[in-house]
């Protein structure tokens, strides 16, 4: 296949179906063939459109049309919205204190809080969806360390 047959960015796809990249990435590594399903053109991973539907069909997402455009749009039932809300469950926190890592069913996302140091993992932290992996503590922190 040629560069030219490889033109759906990785991001695009992440970004539309609001999933963590390193699952997507895991799912390519796994099953996805390089140079038939992906290939990186310069510096990025692209899609095939035979790539694309094989990832989906892997990650059990389907295509729908929007009303609005007509246009193919990758929808997934379990995708937030911006602004969407969840409980997420904290399971790690680095260096940075501005970032928790956070369980969102069996994906790790990051969660921006104003400063970390009076969260414990293992707490139920409400967030709302920024973009793909990032949500954004939607509550006030906590009173002290590991109590709310």
């Amino acid at each position: 296949m040629t560069a030219e047959e490889f033109t759906l960015p990785e991001a695009e796809i992440v970004t539309s179906l609001g999933l963590a990249r390193a699952l997507v990435r895991e799912v390519r590594g796994a099953d996805l063939i390089r140079g038939q399903d992906w290939q990186h053109v310069q510096g990025t991973v692209r899609y095939s459109t035979a790539g694309r539907d094989r990832l989906l069909a892997r990650l059990n997402v389907v295509l729908t049309k929007k009303k609005s455009e007509g246009a193919d749009a990758s929808v997934h039932p379990l995708a937030p919205e911006p602004g969407d809300h969840r409980e997420l469950i904290c399971e790690k926190k680095p260096r940075n204190r501005r970032i928790v890592f956070a369980r969102l069913g069996d994906a790790l996302v990051r969660v921006r809080v104003k400063d970390s140091t009076r969260i414990l993992p293992g707490m139920t932290l409400r967030c709302a969806f920024v973009q793909a992996d990032l949500w954004e503590l939607a509550q006030p922190l906590p009173r002290s360390r590991g109590r709310w």
